[in-house]
Parts: structure tokens; sequence; C-alpha cells
């Protein structure tokens, strides 16, 4: 299928496993540059590698924490620097972990800064 996105730039957070390697696999092979960001449970460069097997361009591997206050700031200036643009956003990081109970203040502070307040609960930076 193409659906016309040949040669669009786009960060892809949460790129390393599940949905967002789908995303990010899927994007490749419409010959777009999927951006992939981690860590995870799965170490970036082997989802940025298994793109690459697939005959498509390996994707740059940006290791930022969405949670931290300068992480969107960072990730733009990492992406802009590397290919001059940033055509297209793909917001996919979030998840859980599991709980022994019901979890101590400190993992539902965490869930809660992954998943509804990311970027450190700080204002978006302006994109060129």
């Amino acid at each position: 299928m193409d659906l016309k996105l040949a040669g669009k730039v786009a960060p892809v957070t949460g790129a390393s496993v599940g949905l967002g390697g789908g995303i990010a696999q899927m994007l490749a092979e419409e010959r777009m540059l999927p951006r992939s960001r981690g860590p995870a449970r799965r170490p970036p460069k082997n989802a940025a590698e298994e793109i690459a097997v697939i005959g498509c361009e390996r994707p740059l591997v940006i290791v930022a924490d969405i949670t931290q206050h300068d992480a969107a700031t960072r990730i733009r200036d990492d992406v802009v620097a590397a290919f001059g643009r940033l055509d297209i956003l793909v917001n996919n990081a979030g998840g859980s972990r599991p709980f022994d109970g019901l979890g101590t203040r400190q993992q539902w502070d965490e869930a809660m800064a992954l998943n509804f307040m990311p970027v450190g609960n700080s204002p978006m930076p302006s994109y060129p």
C-alpha cells in the first residue's frame, strides 16, 4: 500500500516494542524514515536492525525518557540535526508495569507520569 509518505521524517516514540515497533516497520516499508527511541524491554538498536534486515533504511535511534522535562526538545533537536526537518510525530510511548499487590506510591506516580503527563508535565516546545 502506498500512503504517499516516501521521504517523510517521523519520530515514533515507543518504537522498540509492540505497537510502536509495528508502526515504525510499516512506515519504513512505505519508504518513510521512522525514528526509534527507547529505552525499552528490547534494546532500540535491535528494533532498528530488524527494520534494516527487511531491506529498509536503518532508523535513527534516539534514547530518551519522555517523562523528563527536556525530552521533547532533545528529541526534536536530534531529529532536525540529523534530517533538517520533522514532518510527522507518532506519540506512542506509554504502557504499564506489573505491581506487587496494589503497588507503591512511587510505582503509581511513575505510571501516571509516563501515560498521562509526558514531557515532565511541561509545555510542548515549538517546532521549526
